[in-house]
């Protein structure tokens, strides 16, 4: 829930984020606004948007994990 998401929480996600190449933050998929409110601050944290994943709800276990 885009709601649980603090400051402080998105900081320490973004700083794990520039200290490992090549890793990438995957959360659950929310309205378009939160979409595009993450990126941009993951941009005003110095970390590429591209690097934030956003997975559609599946209500399938399975193909939940397989991602």
């Amino acid at each position: 829930q885009p709601y649980k998401i603090n400051p402080p929480l998105f900081d320490c996600w973004m700083r794990l984020l520039r200290q490992i190449p090549g890793s990438l933050l995957w959360l659950r998929e929310f309205n378009p606004w939160s979409l595009d409110n993450l990126r941009r601050e993951a941009e005003n944290r110095g970390v590429a948007g591209s690097r934030l994943v956003f997975a559609a709800r599946t209500a399938d276990p399975a193909d939940h994990c397989a991602r």
